[in-house]
């Protein structure tokens, strides 16, 4: 066992806990508390520093491409849906490691299929260090990843093929939903169909529909349909949703705020960050991503998690955004997204709250109760 020691531990939950031990054993939290180094073989002192859980990047495209200009393997363009489709088989330990997002903090991301499809496919969440991806697996079938935004129109209106309009979009959508529904592989006569089959799991809410929405009425759009299927989706990006918007308490899942760090995307600029933080208030879970109308890198997690806390003044509640509600959404809780006992060692050492200022740096990342990186060095 080994005990990092005198830190100031925010577990992701909203606690707060000065000068506190944690005690980890083969990979796991075994005890967070006081005075718990005599019950270990060795320790790390962190005294004067924050310890926080690893960062969650909720929806995200990094591991799937290292270079600006190179084919995204999670960017399936031959057909706008591909529900059987893996973001599992995309994910790219060399690439990741290449990409480093461990180094802004980022311990776990959800590896999603772009926003060009309809339905894209199939979401992992993986750790961000490692070389082979199926070692670095949290959990497959996070949720099934769909789209509504112009960036279908602009995958298949571009070669003149449906889906060219909004009209074509939601009418493909319910009838995939149609067709699963009605898909019974039990009997004799059907024909075998993968893409009916992937969304039966939806259908049977074992696995979550998360779809990517910029406006509000794309939106609706989309709680129209899935109204139909007794469908609670959890809405990616959400630059549009406000105070007002009680009912989605009852009508989603939660939301995964997309990237706000691409200054010229004209649906993240007007996000009305004061009015999500209000329905967080009131109980909706609320997750951020890198994944936005465009791509970027690690740091626009960060960017996106500076201007939340810009917006609502409430660090704690940007934190549980970073991780634990992002746990919760892709349901992997039971693993990471806070530090308690029993969960994986997943934390990262800062010299300050990166969430409160600027000053804060990564000094120690912690995976699976490993150290993998050291400020200024190389994983481990």
């Amino acid at each position: 066992m080994i005990c990092i020691t005198g830190g100031t531990v925010h577990t992701g939950k909203g606690e707060v806990l000065e000068n506190t031990d944690i005690l980890i054993d083969n990979g796991k939290i075994v005890e967070v508390g006081k005075d718990l180094k005599g019950k270990a073989e060795g320790f790390i002192d962190a005294s004067g520093k924050v310890i926080l859980p690893g960062f969650i990047d909720a929806m995200s495209e990094l591991g799937m491409a290292v270079r600006r200009g190179e084919v995204r393997d999670n960017d399936e363009k031959s057909d706008p849906l591909t529900p059987q489709l893996k973001a599992l088989y995309a994910y790219d330990g060399d690439c990741v490691s290449e990409q480093a997002p461990y180094t802004y903090g980022i311990t776990a991301l959800a590896a999603s299929p772009s926003n060009s499809n309809i339905l894209g496919g199939q979401m992992a969440v993986f750790r961000t260090a490692g070389i082979n991806p199926f070692k670095m697996l949290v959990k497959d079938e996070a949720g099934m990843k769909g789209s509504v935004t112009d960036q279908v129109k602009e995958a298949y209106g571009s070669r003149n093929a449906a889906p060219m309009t909004k009209m074509g979009i939601f009418s493909l959508l319910r009838d995939a939903l149609r067709q699963a529904q009605e898909y019974d592989e039990n009997k004799a006569e059907t024909k075998r169909d993968e893409k009916a089959k992937a969304l039966k799991k939806v259908l049977a809410k074992e696995m979550p529909l998360l779809i990517a929405a910029n406006n509000a009425a794309e939106l609706r759009g989309v709680l129209r349909v899935c109204a139909d299927y007794d469908l609670k989706p959890i809405l990616a990006l959400g630059y549009d949703i406000h105070a007002e918007d009680v009912d989605l308490l009852d009508k989603i899942q939660g939301v995964i705020l997309g990237n706000l760090s691409y200054g010229f995307n004209a649906y993240s600029q007007k996000a009305d960050l004061e009015g999500l933080y209000a329905l967080y208030k009131k109980g909706l879970p609320v997750a951020m991503a890198t994944i936005g109308n465009n791509p970027n890198g690690k740091e626009g997690l960060i960017w996106t998690a500076a201007r939340m806390m810009r917006a609502c003044g409430d660090s704690e509640a940007v934190l549980s955004m970073l991780t634990s509600q992002a746990a919760k959404l892709l349901g992997c809780a039971d693993r990471i997204g806070s530090i308690e006992a029993g969960k994986d060692a997943d934390f990262v050492v800062w010299s300050a709250n990166p969430i409160e200022t600027y000053e804060g740096r990564v000094e120690k990342v912690f995976m699976q109760g490993k150290v993998v990186y050291v400020q200024g060095g190389y994983q481990q």
